[in-house]
């Protein structure tokens, strides 16, 4: 009789205790208290685990064993037997099984990410109360420093270790400001010239045409541009881009007259570029024309480039035969610089010397003229006389062999007579005028003077009835020259 009151009592308790909590059983012969176990699957705990503290020896041991799985998570019933001594009861209390979540994954751009709880990585949680120990074995994770990717978790119930995971993750597409275009027909223009700015938590990695675009047809063009970042998101958006006709024509740079020995290998084509109005290489051709290398004389050689809307260019250079050798001319200049040039020299000490010995061993004579640079310093070197030309040939040598920019210059096309002179720009100095002809009887310095200079003695000659354009020159075709 006693026996089955005892048991109605412990029906009793487990019924208003609702499960978690202490069940107290008041034997004759022995007391215990009971609790409610939480594990982790996959770890198993001993029977004495669910014993509280209690002053009595009692060994507790699974009635049915068989029946206690610690691998399937949820609720379950455990059985129990209780010896203390030679005494034997029988209780029953529960286990919680819990199990990590594999990873718990958060939009890279959500920023700040959650300030997560070690119970947010347990998959189900709600069986058990807030309070249940786990916790982080290293701290709590450092989230503010994650960029895109896995990090793992390491947390503990007790001495159940187990892992999980925050996986961030960036599925936000790119978000961009764009503008229009404008260029003119042919121009070359890149998917990133449309684009004012891009906001995006990630790295972007293209940013490209959706669709090819044809640049010659004036007018106005739909682009469409294709931004994503480096984790593959992607969004397309749309500007406009405006065709303008195109009326550049091309440029041909690098041509110059040239002066060839009797019998010489050429190559019109070397240092020579065409490009079109927005510096592109184009190919073009060469019209030589009667040139012959074998007679000596004066040639017109023709370059001609079109681009590829059919505009086109054109330059004629002149190219003359002669029968001097350059190599001589040079050999014979560099032995006069040799001796009249020194190391410790500046470029302008340099040129005030060259411009001495010219004027001093070059006589002016009208009656004495060569077309050629080479033939002009070889007649100024072997007979010592010539007109402007020669004078101003043996100069242009002269300079270029001591390693002074120099380059030549000449009165307006269509004035009375013909007069050339160099420009040079010893030590980066500027631009000058450098005139080794005697002026007329006009005292003049003619060494590195200004184009304002020039122009006085231009009014002075003129005031004199001596002409009125002796250093009148087309200013479009040279570079800056010192005021």
């Amino acid at each position: 009789m006693k026996n089955l009151v005892l048991g109605l009592v412990v029906v009793f308790l487990l019924i208003v205790g609702g499960g978690i909590g202490a069940i107290l059983w008041l034997d004759s012969d022995f007391e215990y208290s009971v609790n409610d176990a939480v594990v982790v699957v996959g770890h198993r705990i001993n029977p004495g685990s669910f014993l509280l503290d209690t002053e009595e020896v009692i060994t507790a041991e699974f009635t049915y064993p068989w029946l206690v799985d610690f691998n399937i998570a949820g609720f379950h019933n455990v059985d129990l037997t209780l010896r203390r001594g030679r005494r034997t009861t029988y209780t029953t209390t529960g286990v919680y099984v819990i199990y990590p979540m594999d990873y718990i994954e958060v939009e890279f751009a959500t920023h700040p990410f959650p300030d997560f709880a070690p119970m947010d990585f347990v998959a189900n949680s709600s069986i058990v109360c807030d309070t249940t120990p786990v916790r982080f074995t290293n701290g709590r994770p450092d989230l503010d420093n994650m960029d895109v990717g896995m990090f793992p978790v390491e947390l503990a119930l007790g001495e159940m270790m187990f892992l999980s995971a925050v996986n961030v993750v960036d599925t936000t597409p790119p978000v961009a400001v764009l503008r229009t275009i404008t260029i003119l027909m042919g121009q070359e223009v890149d998917a990133t010239d449309f684009v004012v700015s891009v906001f995006d938590e990630s790295p972007i990695g293209v940013v490209d045409f959706l669709h090819e675009l044809y640049l010659f047809t004036p007018g106005e063009q739909t682009v469409e541009i294709l931004i994503a970042d480096i984790h593959g998101n992607s969004a397309v958006f749309e500007t406009s881009l405006y065709i303008l006709p195109n009326e550049i024509p091309p440029t041909i740079e690098g041509t110059r007259d040239l002066e060839i020995p009797l019998g010489s290998n050429i190559m019109f084509r070397q240092g020579v570029i065409a490009t079109d109005a927005f510096g592109r290489p184009i190919t073009f051709t060469v019209d030589t024309g009667d040139f012959n290398i074998d007679a000596r004389g004066r040639y017109t050689v023709t370059y001609h480039a079109v681009d590829a809307w059919g505009m086109t260019a054109e330059a004629t250079i002149v190219v003359y035969v002669i029968d001097t050798d350059p190599a001589w001319v040079h050999e014979r200049v560099d032995e006069i610089l040799a001796g009249i040039l020194r190391d410790d020299m500046t470029q302008v000490e340099q040129a005030r010397v060259i411009f001495n010995w010219v004027t001093n061993n070059v006589f002016f004579s009208g009656g004495i003229s060569r077309e050629s640079v080479y033939e002009g310093a070889e007649q100024a070197l072997r007979h010592r006389r010539g007109n402007c030309f020669i004078l101003y040939s043996i100069s242009e040598v002269m300079l270029t062999r001591a390693g002074i920019p120099n380059m030549r210059i000449e009165r307006i096309p269509g004035t009375r007579s013909r007069h050339r002179w160099n420009l040079i720009n010893p030590d980066g100095l500027g631009w000058h005028h450098f005139d080794t002809t005697p002026t007329a009887g006009q005292s003049f310095n003619r060494f590195m003077f200004t184009s304002t200079q020039a122009e006085e003695f231009t009014r002075r000659m003129f005031n004199a009835g001596q002409g009125r354009d002796y250093y009148t020159y087309d200013p479009s075709l040279y570079p800056e020259i010192v005021r």
